[in-house]
């Protein structure tokens, strides 16, 4: 096994491998991490085997807030060990092992490991989980999320039941957005992270266009209009191969809430992603403090479009 250092000579055939692994989707790409690289010092590995084959990459940076951590990727919501299909639990386990000797030559203390959620997995594969157990991970934080499966039965809650009638009697009508639709979404966003949670977008209104022009096929802005065709809610989502549809954002304004509109958003996009067999729909995750606490309300809301809860998992070692 050899660990070489990524660099941007490589960028090609980093994201001609991203798809070939069983964790990765466009968010582990060069191309969709460049969006925000200044802001991070990059430490992403390749890992090849003895004949010189690619076998794993590990998105990789420096943590912002502290600067003995490297954390895999603090850029993105989940990193982890991009590994080959073929790669067994074994081969892992070198791996792991050689991960933790390289950033500990490199003068790192600890190593921030953000797992991939297993219903975006292309298989459930989580040898790369053992390897850190066994290297001395230790778990530090755990998000829920909400996902459905798709090939399953689904049930509604009475409440959305009863919302979905109320706004459809109202004449409100769900569809993909376009370009233009980008700036109202990010204000109706910016407006109700402050109001609701003293918060803002992870993104600005210019990354949201730029990750949309890089990633055409893979993102797209849905959003549901009033009769008069006001925008009353929207939700940004990623299309994760067929492993996985995921809400980014869902936000809705005032009259919005009033008429339900979010409701009615997410069941036509739940809809929409059983006719393209999607096999799991990830409403994100209803935790917040690292994890600590339960937004009871926000995961009821999510648990009533269907049963389906999986945790997010992230590791910590000492170098």
């Amino acid at each position: 096994m050899k660990i070489v250092p990524y660099a941007e000579k490589s960028a090609a055939l980093w994201d001609a491998f991203v798809p070939q692994t069983v964790q990765g989707v466009f968010l582990h790409s060069r191309n969709f991490l460049a969006y925000h690289k200044d802001r991070f010092e990059d430490l992403s590995i390749m890992i090849e085997d003895d004949k010189g084959r690619l076998r794993s990459l590990l998105p990789a940076a420096r943590s912002l807030s502290d600067p003995n951590q490297v954390i895999s990727h603090p850029g993105i919501t989940y990193g982890g060990l991009l590994h080959h299909p073929s790669c067994k639990a074994d081969e892992v386990l070198v791996m792991m092992a050689g991960i933790r000797g390289w950033y500990r030559e490199l003068g790192f203390r600890s190593l921030s490991y953000k797992s991939v959620p297993p219903h975006i997995q292309r298989h459930i594969v989580q040898s790369d989980l053992y390897a850190l157990w066994r290297e001395g991970g230790v778990l530090a934080r755990r998000d829920l999320w909400n996902a459905l499966e798709l090939d399953q039965p689904r049930k509604l809650s009475e409440g959305h039941t009863w919302a979905l009638k109320k706004a459809r009697a109202a004449g409100l009508a769900v569809a993909k957005l376009d370009v233009e639709d980008y700036a109202p979404f990010h204000k109706m966003l910016s407006v109700g992270l402050k109001h609701h949670h003293g918060a803002k977008p992870v993104h600005s209104l210019d990354e949201l266009l730029d990750l949309q022009n890089r990633f055409g096929e893979n993102i797209e802005l849905w959003g549901c209009r009033a009769s008069d065709g006001e925008l009353l809610a929207g939700s940004w989502v990623f299309k994760l191969r067929v492993s996985c549809w995921h809400t980014q954002y869902i936000i809705s304004s005032d009259r919005g809430r009033e008429l339900l509109a979010t409701d009615l958003m997410l069941e036509e996009l739940v809809g929409q992603a059983i006719q393209s067999n999607v096999r799991h729909f990830s409403f994100g995750c209803s935790t917040d403090q690292a994890g600590r606490n339960l937004n009871a309300g926000l995961f009821s809301f999510k648990a009533g479009f269907g049963i389906g809860a999986v945790t997010h998992d992230f590791y910590d070692i000492e170098l």
